[in-house]
């Protein structure tokens, strides 16, 4: 009766109100929020717990999250981290006031498998059964094949005439997780399709359940599995794994490619003997018909244009290659080129004192242009034109910085990020009071220009406060003006099921292409000295704003965790917000002026003093 009641009493919990309810309710006071997770969030597979944050109308009080108390900030904010399964989590907010004890619910549910709902009826996660497409296979490969099931049962994995009722390995870390590594090197034989067939036993070997995935495999020769494709979506990257996440930084893919696999809708590209990765099915276009891509590059050159170089490589055809943008020299590694048909002469100009090669193999060359010392790459660009692939070098600008405006003529663009929405999902994060982080970005970016342009910069802002702004837009005022560094200004939080209480959380610094690190170091500099949170370093990330402006130094700034209550807290003052324009302002002028008197910045930046 008690358990039976209880379930009653559960389905009748109103769910527990946010934002968006207070913004249609503006009058209406509600004694809880929860602002994260919002109402069947779905969370990652594997997540044994998830965070919840909000804040009780009251400033004090008694908060219970299924029965586990939960510590409230002086603001009426609050945070915790509670366990969860896959499946299913219903979370029983409880918040008794000096009137009465609130109650409400929020459920969430965890993606991937609960062997729990699995003992006592043997049977497979027929999600996990690979493959869930038609896959081509190679005798080269070796693949981890993995089924989720009831636990503590014998599983054998089966695949037509390729191998038979071998014995898969229950995992040690993951309980129902079976595993096994199969080579298919010396296979009866290949070419045949078929489907992959996973067998489960009892104790005493009485089969008890048994499943066939749904798509099947080929297996072929590498003579047979290797073909040509045709780059449908020029300027296409790879990914490191057959998975619908991730990407090889700085491998670019134009023309033709060679193929030698098909994995969950993604195709195997094989740059080099040693160099492979993968790419989504859509972007290629495989035909028989294509003759191998087979490259010469026949003239390299540099030319010398003001503020830049333009370096050019000429090939018979266009072909994938990697850009390293290291300290000292640009490097151009070309994917499917059997010679350099030219002797390449030195070129002298303000930022290269020549050229080198290295010969990486019979199909893939290097290309090394090198720096002069002292010399800095700013940004570059490229391009293909007809066959020529081109860059533009672009040198360090020269300023007209003086003692009193030591960032006269700088052209800085600031990007507020996400835009404003309201409604769930928003864009971008939000805080425990119901801060949204477009807000906070914009106080922040504003704050930064207005110290910006007291020292004589340039700002233009990406975007006004309310306006709404796409990711792809965000970096066309560089070009459109000019600009000289880009900065994208954020405020950070974390995945669904990372314990935020695991470490100390403070400030990031973000780049994507190596010539922005000195900017990042410069950057993180200012937030050490100045703002006075944990800083968790500068790390290289593939976020689509830095990635979409190599032509200048960029970076992307994390400036506080606002998920974290009283961080979310100090967004809201105005002294606060202060300190990060400014902070974000000396960051720069370490970058471009770090020989700028020292002793001037607090008082002509109006930098805040403790």
């Amino acid at each position: 009766m008690f358990c039976a009641s209880l379930a009653l009493s559960q389905s009748n919990i109103p769910i527990a109100p946010n934002l968006t309810n207070k913004d249609k309710n503006p009058n209406k006071i509600f004694p809880v929020t929860v602002e994260y997770p919002h109402q069947n969030t779905r969370v990652a597979p594997g997540a044994k717990g998830i965070f919840l944050f909000g804040k009780v109308h009251a400033g004090g009080g008694y908060l219970t999250i299924n029965g586990v108390e939960v510590p409230i900030y002086r603001t009426g904010t609050w945070i915790t981290y509670l366990p969860v399964e896959a499946g299913n989590n219903d979370f029983i907010i409880e918040f008794t006031d000096d009137e009465k004890t609130h109650r409400y619910k929020r459920t969430v549910f965890v993606r991937g498998f609960n062997y729990k709902k699995h003992i006592g009826k043997p049977s497979f996660d027929t999600s996990s059964l690979f493959p869930s497409a038609d896959a081509e296979l190679s005798t080269e490969d070796i693949l981890d094949f993995t089924v989720a099931g009831t636990p503590d049962m014998t599983v054998r994995i089966s695949a037509g005439d390729y191998f038979q009722d071998i014995l898969m390995t229950p995992s040690q870390e993951e309980k129902g997780i079976y595993k096994k590594t199969i080579s298919f090197n010396n296979i009866p034989g290949f070419g045949k399709q078929t489907k992959i067939t996973y067998s489960m036993y009892d104790a005493d070997g009485k089969l008890k359940a048994k499943e066939t995935s749904l798509g099947k495999i080929k297996v072929l020769s590498p003579q047979k599995a290797l073909k040509t494709a045709k780059v449908i979506n020029q300027d296409t990257r790879l990914r490191p794994a057959p998975q619908p996440h991730g990407h090889i930084l700085d491998t670019k893919l134009f023309g033709k490619v060679l193929i030698t696999g098909r994995i969950n809708n993604l195709y195997r590209v094989k740059l080099d003997d040693n160099i492979s990765g993968w790419i989504e099915k859509r972007s290629l276009q495989p035909d028989d018909s294509l003759s191998a891509p087979n490259n010469i590059a026949w003239e390299i050159s540099a030319e010398p244009q003001e503020n830049k170089t333009i370096f050019t490589i000429k090939n018979t055809e266009r072909v994938p290659f990697k850009v390293e943008d290291l300290r000292d020299s640009f490097n151009v590694t070309l994917y499917y080129t059997r010679s350099l048909d030219t002797m390449m002469s030195d070129s002298e100009d303000e930022l290269l004192s020549g050229f080198d090669y290295e010969i990486i193999s019979d199909s893939t060359k290097k290309i090394k242009a090198k720096y002069k010392d002292g010399k800095r790459l700013w940004g570059y660009t490229y391009r293909y034109q007809n066959n020529n692939l081109i860059f533009e070098l672009f040198h360090e600008p020269k300023f007209d910085f003086t003692e009193e405006k030591p960032l006269n003529g700088l052209k800085v663009v600031l990007d507020p990020g996400h835009s404003p929405k309201r409604t769930i999902p928003y864009d971008g994060a939000v805080g425990p009071s119901g801060l949204l982080e477009y807000e906070a970005n914009y106080s922040i970016a504003k704050a930064a220009k207005e110290h910006l342009e007291k020292l004589g910069a340039i700002v233009y802002m990406s975007k006004e406060e309310k306006q709404y702004m796409p990711l792809g837009r965000r970096t066309e005022l560089i070009k459109k003006n000019n600009a000289d560094i880009f900065i994208s200004i954020h405020n950070n939080a974390l995945p669904d099921y990372i314990d935020p209480f695991a470490r100390e959380r403070g400030s990031s610094i973000f780049y994507y292409y190596p010539h922005s690190l000195p900017f990042a170091e410069a950057m993180q500099s200012s937030f050490i000295k100045n703002v006075g949170l944990p800083t968790e370093g500068i790390i290289q990330a593939d976020f689509s704003v830095t990635r979409s402006s190599p032509q200048v130094p960029s970076l992307l700034i994390e400036n506080v965790y606002m998920m974290i209550p009283y961080q979310e807290e100090l967004l809201k003052q105005e002294r606060f917000i202060n300190i990060l324009g400014a902070t974000i302002t000396e960051g720069i002028i370490n970058f471009v002026n770090p020989t700028w008197n020292i002793q001037q910045r607090h008082s002509i930046m109006d930098m805040p003093k403790d």
